[in-house]
């Protein structure tokens, strides 16, 4: 079990993260908020999120949906209410319908890009900001974000040790040094703070397409998922 000194969900330490960085991103003089444009026909223009392997409705639909929302640059926190509803039904009946077991080989030597959440936490700075979570070696990982191309700050990336636990299907990581590129500067050490608490990821279905993990926040315990694509080549 890998030590750790707190703790927390990804979600609170996402938010802990994003705070340190609150007057940077707030300066941003540009935020995606246009109109979502919804495309059907998934054969006429294919891309690498391809619903090859998966038969149900349920799949084929979030695959045509993420992909459009990759294609217009639509970040999820702009969808339609009635948008969001309907792929979170999504979500859950294909979390209804997984296997038990998880096939962890799936992740690794990938990037994978958050496309879709419906934590609290991830909502109010989406618009401007992507996640991505890039895995480096069987125990490495980057838990990276990128701000938009005209604020103050550029990225920041907690570079990270990770273990898996099969058994309950979870993944947990540590924050070992975390930096960010900002103000023509690069590299920044900025986690002082946060580096050495622990995180974890509790995997809910997982090919080689799409991961989504569920946790829990806030007083009440309110269940979120985080949704993950594979990410686009450099």
């Amino acid at each position: 079990m890998m030590a750790m000194t707190r703790r927390a969900s990804s979600a609170a330490l996402l938010m802990s993260l994003l705070l340190v960085m609150h007057y940077a991103i707030q300066t941003s003089a540009f935020q995606m908020n246009k109109p979502m444009q919804y495309r059907t026909d998934i054969s006429a223009t294919p891309t690498r999120l391809q619903a090859k392997q998966n038969p149900l409705f349920e799949y084929q639909e979030l695959m045509v949906q993420f992909r459009a929302m990759e294609q217009q640059e639509v970040p999820f926190s702009s969808l339609r209410q009635d948008k969001q509803q309907e792929l979170e039904k999504y979500i859950q009946t294909l979390i209804l319908k997984k296997n038990a077991r998880v096939d962890y080989s799936q992740l690794f030597q990938k990037s994978w890009k958050l496309i879709y959440s419906t934590s609290t936490v991830s909502l109010p700075v989406a618009t401007s900001t992507t996640a991505y979570i890039d895995f480096l070696s069987d125990d490495k990982l980057n838990y990276r974000l990128e701000f938009g191309k005209f604020g103050l700050l550029k990225r920041m990336v907690a570079s990270c040790t990770y273990e898996l636990e099969a058994a309950t299907n979870t993944l947990q990581y540590r924050y070992d040094k975390i930096a960010s590129d900002a103000m023509g500067m690069k590299n920044i050490n900025i986690g002082f703070m946060l580096e050495g608490r622990v995180s974890t990821i509790q995997t809910v279905y997982l090919d080689d397409q799409l991961w989504i993990d569920r946790g829990y926040e806030g007083p009440d315990g309110k269940e979120y998922v985080n949704v993950y694509v594979p990410a686009a080549s450099d």
